[in-house]
């Protein structure tokens, strides 16, 4: 499989995992892909457009504010940087992390 960046690139992609994320207590179930280190990502984790379409992603770009919609429909503000920094650290004491499936793509080459 063969995936375009947000840096345009196009990469060979061998692995993905079926990941269930919650951003903002509003969980969402999403097929995520490896890149290769060749590529240099850097961030952990992109959103993709699907993820924006399944909240319906919102943005107040002249406060700086942006909202996801829950499954029930309620309308659902995402935390600034500082918020979800404590938000984490107070909700991952303790907690076990998940362990994603992970398929290979058996078009790809064995690297």
């Amino acid at each position: 499989m063969v995936i375009r960046t947000a840096t345009n690139a196009l990469a060979r992609i061998a692995y993905c995992a079926d990941l269930r994320i919650t951003v903002a207590g509003v969980p969402c179930d999403l097929r995520v892909y490896a890149l290769p280190d060749e590529y240099s990502p850097t961030y952990p984790m992109l959103l993709s457009r699907r993820w924006l379409q399944a909240v319906k992603a919102k943005g107040d770009y002249s406060t700086g504010r942006y909202y996801i919609t829950s499954g029930r429909g309620t309308k659902v503000k995402i935390p600034s940087d500082e918020k979800y920094k404590r938000i984490v650290r107070e909700t991952e004491r303790g907690r076990r992390p998940r362990v994603p499936i992970i398929l290979r793509d058996r078009e790809a080459g064995r690297h």
